[in-house]
This record gives structure tokens, sequence and C-alpha cells, in this order.
């Protein structure tokens, strides 16, 4: 998915300028996550601005904001939105989420963090914002996402699997609460490479499942495809 644009069969994303292009990640979160029909979306580092748009396209009247610190990545999310069926229900806004003061709480806030804490930075500054612990932090994440979340609402990200315990933590230290636990299997027989964790206020019993991407061989699986068919043109 590296081309500079990429067309889904309702609408399509460019990324000439963002340095991190669609990923899988993305897409399995924008299918995944639970929309609210009527109610108000908060996506948080939008990049393209591709889980803003699918939020958009698997509800009927919810208000999505995007909001995406790096200018660049911004410039696409607006312009992809803007270019969207839905666009008069996203807003897509520069800055920063630790400093996001936008006069009311959100139902349903969404993130795909940075997500390789500890590791080498790349060359690119652009990716190194866009993926790395340094930029924010998943304590820093679930600080805003509880400043921000509704009473009600749900807070899911997508995060590498082996990070769960590490996020898990940081929710609970913020009074948020793992609910749902979809676990990311890339292909068959693998150990899972991600996970999709909702958190919600309170505790309850956590929903446990696990998506499988690809089959033994290589092809996608029934599974993937019947939560993207509405989105990728080849299903």
């Amino acid at each position: 998915m590296a081309a500079s644009t990429f067309r889904f069969k309702h609408f399509g994303i460019s990324q000439q300028r963002t340095a991190m292009k669609l990923g899988t990640d993305a897409v399995l979160l924008g299918a995944v996550v639970c929309v609210p029909d009527d109610g108000t979306v908060l996506d948080i580092g939008t990049g393209t601005g591709i889980v803003a748009i699918m939020a958009a396209q698997r509800s009927s009247n919810a208000r999505i904001t995007g909001i995406e610190l790096n200018g660049e990545a911004c410039a696409d999310a607006v312009a992809n939105a803007a270019a969207s069926p839905w666009s008069d229900r996203i807003e897509v806004v520069r800055g920063d989420v630790r400093t996001f003061a936008p006069g009311r709480r959100f139902d349903c806030i969404v993130s795909n963090p940075p997500y390789y804490e500890g590791q080498t930075r790349s060359g690119d500054a652009g990716r190194n914002m866009a993926r790395h612990d340094g930029d924010l932090t998943y304590a820093e994440l679930m600080r805003s996402a509880a400043r921000l979340l509704a009473d009600e609402g749900t807070c899911t990200v997508i995060i590498p699997a082996d990070c769960t315990a590490d996020m898990v933590r940081e929710a609970n230290a913020n009074g948020l609460f793992l609910s749902r636990e979809t676990a990311i299997v890339t292909r068959e027989g693998k150990a899972a490479r991600r996970a999709i964790l909702q958190f919600r206020r309170k505790v309850e019993a956590i929903t446990a499942e696990t998506i499988t991407v690809r089959d033994k061989d290589g092809n996608y699986t029934e599974q993937y495809a019947g939560l993207t068919r509405d989105f990728y043109l080849f299903f």
C-alpha cells in the first residue's frame, strides 16, 4: 500500500506528503472499532485520515474529528476528508492532543499510536514523529484519552501484541479498563502480531476474539474479507 494514492470503494486516500503510508493496521482498526451511529469520534494521530473517513462511512450521523501533529500528514488528511462523501461530518485539526481543548468530550476515541518504543529511530523525521514514543507515549495517549472521553465512551487502539501489558497498565493508571481485546494474526498458524484494545471507564467482563488476515497459503481469509469488504475494491 505504498502508492501515493490508494483507492477504496467509496473514497480515495492521497498520501503524497505524509511519511507514514497507509497500512493494514489502520484499515483493521477502522473496520473493528465500535463507531457510534449518532455521536462524536476523535481519531488521535489521524495521519492520512483513513480511520476517520472509515468511521464516517460506518455511521449515519457521527461527527468525526481527526487531530494530527505533523503538518504534511495533516494536509493529506484535510484533502482526503474534503474529497470524501462525508466531508460535512469530518473535521481535521492540526495540533497536539496533549494540549487539545475542544470544549467537549467524545463518545469514541480511536488511535493507531506510536509503537516502536525503545527501538532505533529511522533517518526519516516524519516517520519518527509518526511512529516513535518520543512524540506521544502510551502514558500521554491514555492520559489524553481519559481527559477527552465521555463517561460511557470507548477508547480503542491498535498496538503490537507484545505491548498489550504496557498499554493496559497506562490505561488503568488513568481510570480506563480493558473491555475488548482482538488479537490480530497476520497469517494462520503464527502468533498474534497486533492487538486491538478497547477501554471503558468501568470494569466489565473482557470480550476476547481473534482475527486472522491470511490463511496458510497466503490468501486473505473470509473473516478478513468480511470485515473489509465494504472498503477494499478487491473484495
